[in-house]
C-alpha cells in the first residue's frame, strides 16, 4: 500500500497556483522537497504518470491540503483558481457548467475515478460531486481526443475520490473522522463522518457528507430566490491487494440533492410557473483492476462501471413532473509497455480501448383531474429524447524521452459511433480519427520549451440531434411597443455534423531551485494557444418565427494566453496568474458566447512551523467583458478578495484535530461572471472542525 496522503498533510504545506503545485514536506530536507515537489505528477495527460515539467500539455492538479483549505461547496469553489478554467451558468450548484479555454457544457470530457459522467440537459448543470470526498482535481487544457474520443474539444476535468489509504495514518489498522461545517452566505449546515481500515490485503472506506442549506444572499445584498439545497452525498470503497503489483477496487458512490430550485438554475424565479420541487440523484458504481509487476510489457489497468444520473423536477405551480435520465455504461483498458535503448532513450507505449453506451430517458407526467401525476401513465418529454448512443475507440500513444532532454508523445485514437431513436425512427453513425503529437525539450537545467497539435472532436449527442417541444413559452413583447412575441419550440436537426477542433500550443517553463534561500523554488510558465474550430453546434433562436434550431458554425477560431509565476520557500509561497482568451464566429464576424473575461489572481500566504499554522489571502481580479454577441450582455470588471487559516493539532490530545476557517468576497463585491446572469454570492464565512480517531 501507497503512504497515507493523509498523513502527510500533518506535515505538509501545499500551493496550487496556475499550471502546478508546489509541495513542501517537512519529512524531506529543503533542497530535496523543492527539486521534487514544484513539478506535480500528471496522470490524466497521458495516461502514464508524468511530471507536468516535461509533459507536453498544460496541466493544473489541485490535491491534498490546498484542495482542503478552500472549504469548497462545489466543484466550482476549485475550479475558479486556476487560469483559464472557470463554471458558468450562475451560483446555484445545480446549474454549474465547468469551462477549459471558452469551451464547456458538453466539449469537455468530466470523469469520476476513470468513469465518464456524461449527463448533460439545457440549463442543468453537469456536476453532481461532493468535493469534501474528493483528493484530487486534475484539468488538462487543450484537445485530448487522441486519447479520450468524443466529448475532448476543450480538455478533460477528471476528479478522484478519497479511498482509505488517505485517511489512515501509518501503521494505524482503523480510524474514523467526524467533521463539521458551517457556511454563512446560505446559513449552510454540514456534517461528514467516515469509517476507514485496513487489514492486510484488504482495505476499506465508508463515508457519509451531508448538508443543508437556505437561499443563497448576494453581493447586492439581495437573495437568490430558489436557490437551497439538502445534499447527501455515501461512499463506499473495497480494496484488495493480494500482491504488491495488483489491486481490485469497488467503489459505489451515490449523490443526492433535493429543495425547491429554478426549473432553468441560470435565471432567477420570479413565480411559481419557474420553480420546481426538484430530486436529483447521481450514483457510480466502479470495478477497477490495475496491474503493475515488474515487467516491461506490462502494466494493466481497467475499469468497468454504469454512472446513471436522475433529474425529477415537478413544477409547482401545476404539479407537472418532468424526468431526466442518463445512464452510461462504459469499460476502459489499457496496458504500457516500457524499453530503454542505453540511457539515451527511455519509451513508453501505450494502446488501449474503450466502449460506453449512453441511454436517455425523458419522460413527462401531467397532473390528473383531481390530484397529483399518475406514475403509471407517463409521456414522452420531447425536450429530452429517448435516444442510445454507442461509442467504441481504440487509441495508440508513444511516449518517447531521449538523452534525458527531449520528449516527444504522438497519439492517435479511432472512434466510431451510433446514435439511435426509435420514437424519431433516425439512426446516425459516423467515425472520426484524432491525432495529437507534442514536444517539450529541456534547454537548460532551468528552461523547458513545449509544443503541440492536437485534434478534437465532439459527436452530436441524441438532445442535439432529435430535440422537439415546447423551449419557452411566449406572450411578451419583442421590443415595447413592438409585435408579441410567439410560443418558442425546437425544430429538430438529425443532420448536425461532429465538431471538430485542430489546436496548436506552445510554451515555456522556467524552473528555479536554491534561489534566494536554501530550499526554496520559483517557477514561471508561458503558454500559447490557437484553436480553429468547424461545425460548431449553436442555437439559432428565432423569436418572431418560433423556432430554436440546433445549427454548425462553419467556422470558429478561439486564440488564448496564460502566464504563471509561483514561489515557495517552506514558510513563504505566493504567485501571480493571468489568462486572456479570445473566441470568435469568423462567419457571422462576431465574438463566441460565454468566453471568459482576462483574468489575474494573486495568492500570498505563510506557514508557521510551530503549531501547524497556515493564513493566507487571495485576490481576483476580472476586467471588463464587453466581446460578446449582440444578444448576450456583458460584465463589468470586479476585484474579490478572500483570505483563510488553517490549523492541524498533530501533538498531544489535540492530534488530529484541523481547524478551517475561510472569508471568500471579504469586502462584499456585488459582481457577476461572464456567461452567467446571476449575481455571485456576497461575504461569506466558513468553519471547518474536524477531528480523526
Amino acid at each position: 500500500m501507497k503512504e497515507s496522503s493523509r498523513s502527510r498533510i500533518f506535515h505538509a504545506g501545499l500551493f496550487v497556483f496556475g499550471g502546478g503545485v508546489v509541495f513542501i514536506t517537512s519529512g524531506l530536507n529543503a533542497q530535496e522537497s523543492a527539486a521534487v515537489s514544484l513539478d506535480p505528477i500528471t496522470v490524466t495527460a497521458t495516461k502514464t504518470p508524468s511530471s507536468t515539467r516535461t509533459v507536453p500539455a498544460s496541466v493544473d492538479v489541485v490535491e491534498g491540503e490546498a484542495l482542503e483549505r478552500l472549504q469548497a461547496e462545489s466543484l466550482d469553489d476549485v475550479l475558479r483558481t486556476l487560469p483559464g478554467v472557470t463554471t458558468i451558468g450562475g451560483p446555484r450548484g445545480t446549474a454549474e457548467l465547468p469551462q477549459i479555454r471558452g469551451l464547456g457544457s458538453d466539449r469537455i470530457i468530466i470523469r469520476q475515478d476513470g468513469t465518464r459522467q456524461n449527463f448533460q440537459s439545457g440549463h442543468k448543470g453537469r456536476v453532481l460531486a461532493n468535493p469534501a470526498l474528493l483528493k484530487r482535481v486534475e484539468v488538462v487544457k487543450g484537445p485530448s481526443s487522441a486519447l479520450y474520443g468524443s466529448g475532448a474539444l476543450g480538455g478533460v476535468l477528471s476528479v478522484e475520490t478519497k479511498d482509505a489509504d488517505d485517511f489512515l495514518e501509518p501503521g494505524d489498522p482503523l480510524g474514523a473522522l467526524l467533521s463539521v461545517n458551517g457556511r454563512t452566505a446560505n446559513d449552510e449546515l454540514g456534517a461528514l463522518g467516515a469509517v476507514y481500515g485496513q487489514a492486510g490485503i484488504f482495505d476499506a472506506l465508508l463515508a457519509l457528507d451531508y448538508a443543508d442549506s437556505d437561499d443563497l444572499e448576494l453581493g447586492d445584498g439581495s437573495t437568490l430566490a430558489f436557490s437551497g439545497l439538502e445534499t447527501t452525498n455515501v461512499l463506499v470503497k473495497a480494496g484488495f491487494e493480494p500482491t504488491a503489483f495488483q489491486r481490485l477496487e469497488f467503489s459505489y458512490d451515490a449523490f443526492d440533492d433535493e429543495g425547491e430550485t429554478a426549473l432553468n438554475g441560470e435565471q432567477e424565479a420570479d413565480d411559481l410557473s419557474e420553480v420546481g420541487d426538484r430530486d436529483g440523484e447521481r450514483t457510480t458504481a466502479r470495478i477497477a483492476y490495475d496491474l503493475s509487476p515488474s515487467l516491461w510489457w506490462l502494466d494493466f489497468h481497467a475499469v468497468a462501471y454504469r454512472t446513471t444520473t436522475d433529474v425529477k423536477e415537478e413544477r409547482l405551480s401545476d404539479l407537472r413532473l418532468e424526468q431526466r435520465e442518463v445512464a452510461t455504461n462504459g469499460v476502459d483498458v489499457y496496458n504500457t509497455m516500457r524499453f530503454a535503448f542505453g540511457k539515451t532513450v527511455e519509451n513508453s507505449f501505450t494502446y488501449g480501448f474503450e466502449y460506453f453506451r449512453d441511454e436517455n430517458d425523458g419522460a413527462t407526467l401531467r397532473p390528473g383531474a383531481s390530484g397529483p401525476p399518475d406514475p403509471t401513465d407517463p409521456t414522452a418529454l420531447p425536450s429530452f429524447p429517448d435516444a442510445t448512443g454507442d461509442q467504441v475507440g481504440l487509441y495508440l500513444q508513444n511516449d518517447l524521452r531521449l538523452f534525458d532532454r527531449l520528449t516527444l508523445i504522438p497519439g492517435i485514437r479511432y472512434d466510431s459511433f451510433d446514435i439511435e431513436s426509435e420514437e424519431a425512427d433516425v439512426e446516425r453513425s459516423d467515425s472520426q480519427t484524432s491525432l495529437k503529437i507534442g514536444a517539450s525539450v529541456d534547454v537548460t537545467d532551468f528552461l523547458t520549451l513545449f509544443s503541440s497539435y492536437g485534434e478534437g472532436f465532439n459527436a452530436p449527442r441524441a438532445q442535439d440531434l432529435f430535440i422537439s417541444g415546447l423551449h419557452f413559452p411566449g406572450g411578451f413583447p419583442l421590443f415595447p411597443g413592438g409585435p408579441i412575441v410567439p410560443n418558442n419550440f425546437f425544430i429538430a436537426n438529425p443532420d448536425l455534423k461532429p465538431e471538430r477542433t485542430e489546436t496548436f500550443e506552445a510554451g515555456a517553463r522556467f524552473g528555479f531551485d536554491d534561489l534566494l534561500v536554501n530550499g526554496d523554488g520559483l517557477r514561471f510558465d508561458v503558454t500559447y494557444f490557437h484553436t480553429d474550430a468547424e461545425d460548431f453546434i449553436a442555437r439559432d433562436v428565432n423569436l418572431l418565427a418560433g423556432t430554436t434550431t440546433l445549427e454548425n458554425i462553419d467556422e470558429a477560431e478561439i486564440d488564448g494566453f496564460e502566464a504563471s509565476l509561483s514561489y515557495d520557500n517552506g514558510n513563504l509561497f505566493g504567485g501571480l496568474t493571468y489568462s486572456q482568451i479570445r473566441g470568435d464566429d469568423v462567419v457571422e464576424n462576431e465574438p463566441l458566447a460565454d468566453m471568459p473575461a482576462d483574468e489575474w489572481a494573486l495568492d500570498l500566504g505563510w506557514r508557521f512551523d510551530t503549531p501547524t499554522l497556515t493564513i493566507g489571502y487571495r485576490g481576483t481580479y476580472a476586467e471588463e467583458q464587453n466581446r460578446v454577441p449582440d444578444d448576450e450582455r456583458t460584465t463589468d470588471d470586479y476585484l474579490v478578495h478572500d483570505a483563510y487559516i488553517t490549523w492541524a493539532g498533530t501533538d498531544g490530545p489535540l492530534a488530529g484535530a484541523e481547524v478551517g476557517f475561510r472569508i471568500n468576497n471579504l469586502f462584499d463585491e456585488d459582481y457577476r461572471r461572464a456567461g452567467s446572469d446571476i449575481k455571485e454570492a456576497g461575504r461569506d464565512f466558513r468553519l471547518t472542525l474536524s477531528m480523526r480517531f
